[in-house]
């Protein structure tokens, strides 16, 4: 959170921020639990590349050039690539890759069929589990969100002129540089217990199903009017019931039943009885599935992605 520092009695601080809509640059990173950061893969929104929007990257980062700034399976094919080279796995010495179920991750054949040649085991995460198990989500892009947000704040304020796509590299070059320490990236691994292995790391709450399917679980119970977080209607006074007398109800409402108090003041109370929550299957707004976690690099899942490819040209052909 970025603090402003303001005159003592002023009931308005501004800031200066960018009126324009900003384009999506995706940026692609590796980080080992040993502390070793990959250099990160840069995609500009653009049809065509060049060099002058690298200035200023982090070291050995790579940049790529798409018209919607999405990663795509050959961008991702073009990294991994880069992260062979940089990790030089052998046989003696083989390298664990663990990444999320994106499809350019798991439907990517020119990259599996590359990490088998080059002692590369690829594990893909569970569906809706990144914000607990992926290290890069738990460590690392918090600080770098924060740092680049803080490093366009400042070049905004100095230039006074419209950010463009020639100073991103340069901005997440800084940002990145201040937070790639190894502490963040063996905090990573610790925190979701991927090393050291820790598999007490989770507790019962968090494998309670989401009502919506969603990532985070949140069962709140409906409010009252006395702003109690009650499931029923509550009431502060205290009363003494007698008799009750079922009262019939119009159908598909809660039931109520009139009781008699003291002084003969009717109090009802009613309770909403609800079904038990049916977990809702979220869909993907880019119209694709997502996969089960699975060993990417496994022979079984690889005869499965080739029939799978092969089934669809076949009805493309149809």
């Amino acid at each position: 959170m970025v603090k402003v520092i303001g005159l003592r009695g002023k009931r308005q601080v501004g800031s200066i921020t960018a009126a324009e809509r900003g384009s999506l640059v995706t940026v692609v990173s590796a980080m080992s639990a040993s502390g070793i950061f990959i250099p990160p893969l840069l995609i500009f929104p653009r049809k065509n590349m060049t060099q002058t929007l690298m200035k200023g990257a982090p070291p050995g980062s790579i940049g790529r050039c798409h018209p919607s700034g999405w990663i795509q399976a050959n961008l991702f094919t073009d990294w991994f690539n880069n992260f062979i080279e940089k990790t030089h796995p052998t046989e003696a010495s083989p390298v664990l890759l663990i990444l999320d179920g994106h499809y350019s991750h798991t439907r990517n054949l020119d990259v599996l069929m590359a990490a088998r040649a080059n002692n590369v085991t690829i594990i893909s995460l569970p569906p809706y589990s990144t914000h607990k198990m992926q290290p890069l989500d738990r460590s690392f892009m918090g600080p770098l969100k924060t740092y680049y947000s803080e490093e366009i704040r400042q070049w905004l304020l100095i230039s006074n002129r419209m950010l463009t796509a020639y100073e991103i590299a340069e901005l997440i070059g800084r940002a990145y540089l201040r937070c790639q320490i190894g502490t963040i990236a063996v905090n990573g691994f610790r925190v979701t217990g991927i090393y050291p292995l820790n598999r007490n790391v989770f507790t019962e709450a968090d494998y309670i199903a989401s009502s919506d399917g969603s990532d985070v679980t949140t069962l709140e119970p409906q409010a009252t009017d006395n702003d109690l977080h009650l499931p029923s209607t509550s009431t502060h006074v205290a009363v003494e019931l007698l008799q009750p007398e079922p009262q019939p109800g119009p159908s598909g409402q809660a039931n109520q039943t009139t009781l008699q108090a003291i002084g003969n003041n009717p109090v009802v109370l009613s309770e909403d009885i609800l079904p038990v929550p049916t977990p809702k299957t979220k869909k993907s707004t880019r119209g694709r599935k997502s996969s089960a976690a699975t060993l990417l690099t496994g022979s079984p899942y690889k005869h499965q992605l080739e029939e799978s490819i092969k089934s669809i040209a076949q009805r493309g052909k149809g």
